[in-house]
């Protein structure tokens, strides 16, 4: 289960962790400032029932995800109205993407943070 109430974002437990290596990743808010985006952390993935706070303005968010053959992916959670849709971007598919309107300029700007995390 996850589902936006106002400025929160509820996850069950389980969902986005099953282990303790699969808890402990980052949460992200993509955040609307005006004249572009802007990422802000706003915890980690737990197997418990999360709480998320989301900053005002939040369009989507984003969990990091490492596999155990060190393979990046970042789970992007856009939100429309009462709905909220799914994307993957893989290091093993190079973060590509296929979307349209909106949410093609959401996940351009997240994949362009995403290359420049690399170091």
């Amino acid at each position: 289960m996850i589902e936006r109430r106002g400025q929160y974002l509820l996850v069950g437990s389980h969902e986005w962790a099953w282990s303790r290596r699969t808890s402990g990743f980052p949460v992200y808010a993509l955040v609307n400032v005006g004249s572009g985006f802007e990422m802000q952390k706003i915890g980690e993935t737990s197997k418990k029932l999360m709480k998320y706070s989301l900053p005002k303005y939040t369009v989507a968010v984003v969990r990091e995800y490492v596999s155990n053959l060190g393979n990046r992916r970042y789970y992007v959670y856009i939100f429309k109205d009462d709905i909220i849709k799914e994307y993957i971007l893989s290091e093993v598919e190079n973060f590509t993407f296929e979307a349209g309107g909106e949410d093609q300029k959401i996940l351009s700007f997240i994949r362009e943070w995403v290359l420049s995390k690399e170091v």
